[in-house]
């Protein structure tokens, strides 16, 4: 079974380490709110950015909390030092005045230490609040 090209729960993202040897893997938490998050295009998802302290390839997921203010359709990607991964935007329908999870796990190619990694949101211009916690784990191949 090909876990990177599916997009899994993110319980089974943080159990990837037993299916792969990973070094290092990292986990960044944040519990901030962010309301009234709202882009037209992909941009940066507040409190998640990681700096690569090795290159290789990684696999990365990101679980998003998020509440918009009307039915929309979404993009999740990643950016590799604030360049979009073209390759890694992913769509998610969300319904209004719901709390929706976004998760998404793609894998990342080519990192260089010191380049930073951080998941983006495209909410097509309407606002959505970004609520309770947010996750990124990053794991790199060795």
């Amino acid at each position: 079974m090909n876990l990177i090209n599916q997009t899994p729960n993110f319980r089974m993202a943080q159990m990837i380490d037993q299916f792969y040897e990973c070094n290092p893997s990292k986990q960044i938490v944040s519990n901030n709110d962010s309301l009234d998050f709202n882009s037209s295009v992909l941009i940066d998802i507040p409190d998640l950015s990681f700096v690569a302290p090795y290159d290789g390839d990684y696999m990365a997921c990101v679980f998003i909390g998020i509440n918009p203010s009307r039915n929309i359709s979404a993009f999740v990607a990643f950016a590799n030092g604030g360049i979009s991964i073209s390759d890694s935007a992913t769509p998610k329908y969300l319904l209004k005045n719901k709390l929706n999870g976004i998760e998404i796990t793609v894998k990342i190619l080519d990192i260089k230490k010191g380049d930073i990694v951080t998941p983006q949101l495209d909410t097509a211009g309407n606002d959505c609040d970004l609520l309770g916690i947010r996750r990124l784990l990053l794991s790199r191949w060795v």
